[in-house]
């Protein structure tokens, strides 16, 4: 009888934690179709979905965090100190800010990237920064019109060590999303990018590289939340 009811017990127990594995990984689940999982940790995942006839895939990575989304939101627009923590950004400017309305920001940053294996890139960024009661955005596109910069800039004098080596790049959209979990439990995460670094990289390289790039994005962003440098 004790083994009978040891064994529905453990059965039991088997039960909810796969119950649990299952919800949780359930969280982290893209909001749309078409993901295919790639890498991932206890408390994030990412993915990448092909787009028809285009050479680089859509990234997503999916997490959740113990703070709040306006803390989230702070760290991934806090654009000056992002090359003390962001996986491969060497330089940022920020070229212009302008407050849309009282939870709406515009800002228009320029970044200098140095990833391994290729050339330098840059680009500069249209950043459209959201507050609100449960979620807290950034959404940003290519900046192509008079705020556009370059490396070779006067204003960046001495801050990018070869202005003439550097490749800009051609796409570039993609959001941060926070948003809080029901009773207080904390944030889901969602980064969201579509790019492509320019130049003659093979797609499959660009691919592997966005992929392997998001778990040092997680770890970094991370970090930065809880306080850790």
């Amino acid at each position: 009888m004790r083994l009978k009811i040891f064994a529905a017990v453990a059965v039991s127990c088997c039960l909810a934690a796969s119950a649990l594995a299952a919800s949780a990984r359930d969280d982290l689940a893209p909001a749309d179709s078409g993901w295919t999982e790639k890498t991932g940790g206890r408390d994030y995942r990412t993915y990448l979905r092909y787009v028809k006839g285009a050479d680089t895939a859509e990234v997503l990575m999916v997490g959740r965090v113990s703070k709040s989304p306006r803390e989230c939101l702070a760290v991934a627009t806090s654009y000056a100190a992002f090359p003390e923590f962001m996986p491969y950004i060497k330089f940022t400017r920020l070229l212009s800010s302008e407050k849309a309305s009282a939870t709406k920001t515009i800002n228009t940053v320029f970044f200098y990237v140095e990833a391994p294996l290729v050339s330098p890139r840059f680009y500069t960024l249209r950043l459209t920064d959201e507050i609100g009661p449960t979620v807290c955005q950034s959404a940003w596109d290519l900046e192509k019109g008079a705020k556009r910069k370059t490396p070779a800039d006067p204003a960046f004098a001495g801050k990018i060590p070869d202005p003439s080596s550097a490749v800009e790049t051609p796409l570039n959209r993609g959001h941060w999303r926070f948003t809080a979990l029901p009773g207080g439990a904390g944030t889901r995460v969602d980064y969201y990018v579509y790019t492509n670094p320019g130049g003659k990289i093979p797609p499959f390289i660009v691919n592997k590289t966005n992929a392997i790039a998001m778990p040092l994005l997680w770890k970094a962003f991370t970090e930065r939340l809880s306080g850790r440098k």
